[in-house]
């Protein structure tokens, strides 16, 4: 966690630097320290419930990950025709809303 405290003669401030590996940089300034941490402390919870999802889970889809693969790992015939079925399902789906709930 990191709250900065910024005097500008006239008030203090307080800047909010969030950085978790993958996921957006995150930052906000208040006038209050207490609103501050508020604020830091939900954005933590909202990545760590899935809320805010990371650059690549919003970049690409299962299927795209699929095909990237398929083109690196040349799998047997048998593992493809896996893949085209779990493609046909849930190829569509952005990397951030896959669950174990669309799995099951």
């Amino acid at each position: 966690m990191t709250i900065q405290e910024i005097n500008t003669g006239k008030q203090t401030k307080y800047r909010v630097q969030i950085h978790k590996h993958g996921f957006p940089a995150l930052d906000a300034t208040f006038s209050d320290y207490d609103m501050a941490l508020r604020w830091h402390d939900e954005q933590v919870r909202l990545i760590d419930a899935g809320e805010i999802t990371s650059l690549a889970e919003d970049e690409h889809t299962v299927a795209e990950i699929m095909v990237r693969y398929c083109k690196m790992m040349h799998p047997p015939s048998a593992k493809l025709a896996h893949l085209k079925w779990w493609k046909a399902r849930i190829g569509h789906l952005p990397l951030g809303k896959l669950s174990p709930q669309t799995l099951g």
